[in-house]
């Protein structure tokens, strides 16, 4: 015998009050999405104008998207600082002397929360020093990822991964890689 049975009742202001905290939970829910969505936005446009910053050599505006005590985790040329917003302005001031003419493109961009990942291509000629090196004269084009977390509005962690090795083949100061292995003659596979 199937019978159903029907659940209690509930109280009309009981279910006033339960539709009530459903709206709330759901219009503070989407409040902070909202939020997280336009400060991840922020932190996009945040971390291209860094790049254009850097192409430009404007190490000074800077200032206004990276924290004073800010770190970056990737290598950095030797007798170079790895921390603080003065280090990163020092990292700028080379890299425009070195590539006056550096123009970087952002192919990918994306958030993860409070940090921002960029690959992109950098294409310029080395006409100033680089590390201690003089001039070489050569066009550069090289790919990179910069990953950038943010904390009230600025940079405060940087990982940056680029292709330094092709850089410097290009540059011609390292030797380009072998050619690939060419499989002896007879040797096909089916």
């Amino acid at each position: 015998m199937d019978k159903a049975f029907p659940l209690p009742l509930i109280p009309t202001a009981m279910k006033t009050g339960f539709s009530l905290l459903a709206f709330l939970l759901l219009f503070v829910s989407s409040g902070y999405a909202q939020q997280t969505k336009s400060q991840s936005a922020r932190n996009k446009e945040t971390t291209i104008k860094i790049i254009k910053a850097f192409d430009a050599g404007d190490a000074d505006a800077l200032e206004n998207w990276i924290a004073k005590d800010a770190v970056t985790h990737s290598d950095v040329p030797p007798g170079m600082k790895s921390s603080g917003l003065e280090a990163v302005k020092e990292m700028c001031k080379m890299h425009k002397a070195a590539f006056p003419d550096m123009k970087t493109t952002i192919r990918t961009i994306a958030t993860a929360g409070d940090t921002v990942i960029a690959y992109f291509v950098s294409v310029g000629t080395n006409t100033g020093p680089f590390m201690g090196m003089p001039a070489t004269n050569k066009k550069i084009n090289m790919e990179g990822v910069d990953i950038i977390r943010f904390k009230n509005g600025k940079a405060v962690e940087h990982w940056g991964v680029y292709d330094n090795m092709k850089m410097m083949q290009q540059m011609g100061m390292m030797p380009p890689p072998p050619p690939p292995p060419v499989a002896p003659p007879g040797n096909k596979e089916n």
